[in-house]
């Protein structure tokens, strides 16, 4: 189980399962990415669909993309928010 969505648990994600490991990936917002995109875009005052030119979200869309390329088993749900396990 791998909580955050953000660079770093994107990044121990897809170790994992290029290793071969299933893999929990839990976080409280509803698109991957963590602090970085929202920080970005906070920034700039922009829009996502102008983040394109940051080499910051190229990054964290081709982590995304990478791990979205295994076999993924079940479904990905979007829950409430859990703030303690």
């Amino acid at each position: 189980m791998i909580v955050g969505g953000g660079p770093s648990g994107l990044a121990a994600a897809l170790a994992a399962v290029e290793e071969g490991k299933q893999v929990l990936l839990l976080d409280d917002n509803s698109e991957l990415g963590g602090h970085s995109l929202h920080s970005i875009a906070q920034v700039d005052n922009c829009k996502k669909e102008k983040l394109n030119g940051f080499p910051e979200y190229q990054a964290i869309q081709k982590l995304i993309d990478e791990l979205l390329n295994f076999r993924t088993l079940g479904n990905i749900s979007k829950l409430k928010c859990v703030w303690a396990l």
